[in-house]
């Protein structure tokens, strides 16, 4: 079975969120820094965000990838900056071609932690970018328990 990561903004037990299958967790991750405004003060909040998703991005984590979503959107210039990040990504899949070749796909990585073996279908990371807005937003409901995986399997 898939390795997943309960992607929610609060600590707690019942904490609205949704759960995200590690791989493409990790993929959309490394995209999202694709589309995080830069700057070069390392005190900014985009730098910040920056080093905490490509930390989670790297492939090191099984079972809990440390998105940092929290902190990201812990104030509202973080905010901000990851809903930009989120909205621009959105609109460059809602352009890709509807499957990103695994080949392109593996060139995101220097290592061999992550590899993937099969062509990443786009519609599936606009899921998962669908279902951060929702959650950002707060029209995630359910907890742990009985929240959806994202992408949905097909």
């Amino acid at each position: 079975m898939a390795r997943k990561t309960f992607i929610s903004l609060e600590d707690g037990s019942d904490r609205p969120g949704f759960w995200v299958i590690d791989r493409f967790l990790e993929v959309y991750l490394r995209f999202l820094l694709q589309h995080l405004e830069n700057s070069p003060e390392a005190d900014s909040p985009s730098h910040a965000i920056r080093e905490q998703w490509h930390l989670a991005s790297t492939g090191y984590f099984g079972g809990f990838v440390p998105h940092g979503f929290e902190e990201a959107v812990g104030t509202p210039e973080g905010e901000r900056i990851t809903l930009a990040a989120i909205h621009s990504l959105t609109a460059a899949l809602k352009n890709a071609p509807e499957k990103l070749s695994k080949d392109v796909i593996n060139l995101l990585w220097q290592d061999q932690y992550i590899v993937w073996d099969e062509d990443v279908e786009t519609s599936g990371l606009v899921q998962i970018s669908e279902a951060l807005i929702a959650l950002i937003e707060g029209r995630i409901t359910t907890t742990a328990e009985e929240a959806d995986l994202v992408p949905r399997p097909i």
